[in-house]
């Protein structure tokens, strides 16, 4: 099974991937097999390998540290399912979003979006939170600072990050 996950042929992968979803449901030895395929293979090998992943791994903690270092290299079109999967959770730890938003100076526009509206929907916000997405006011891209300056309007910030912010808006103010 393990050379099946980590075959090129798409048909392998899927017999292998299928086959360990069904008859090992809870055997965690083939998890980093399962993030390989996770991190390489296409839409439905994602779901499935999250599905796989959320039965045999008991920490989940340690699902949710791998799953956030899987989105990272997860195709962009692929990645929103990590996010969907975690936003399920019910109790999802302070410390996987603070993780989540550990990443997002290694993201596209479109991710960071999707990371900083969690957080709103959440409605959570730590002193993490806030040097990571004041973080993002020094982008390069414009859309991305101004999207991290959106988040950060509307939370109680430190004074350096409020000075920081104000600081961004005001040399911008012209495109915002």
């Amino acid at each position: 099974l393990r050379h099946l996950l980590q075959s090129n042929d798409r048909r392998a992968v899927d017999f292998a991937l299928k086959y360990t979803t069904r008859h090992r449901p809870s055997d965690e030895q083939f998890a980093d097999d399962v993030l390989h395929v996770l991190q390489t293979g296409d839409r439905e090998h994602v779901s499935l390998s999250i599905q796989f992943l959320h039965r045999a791994m008991k920490d989940r903690r340690r699902l949710h540290d791998r799953l956030i270092d899987s989105y990272c290299r997860l195709n962009s079109n692929y990645s929103p399912l990590i996010l969907d999967y975690l936003s399920s959770q019910e109790d999802l730890p302070p410390e996987t979003l603070e993780g989540l938003t550990g990443i997002l100076n290694q993201l596209p526009y479109f991710q960071i979006h999707l990371i900083l509206r969690l957080l709103d929907k959440r409605e959570f916000f730590s002193e993490r939170v806030e040097s990571d997405v004041a973080g993002l006011l020094d982008n390069p891209d414009f859309f991305i600072a101004r999207r991290a300056s959106e988040h950060l309007m509307k939370q109680q910030l430190g004074s350096e990050t409020k000075r920081k912010l104000d600081a961004f808006r005001q040399q911008y103010r012209q495109r915002l």
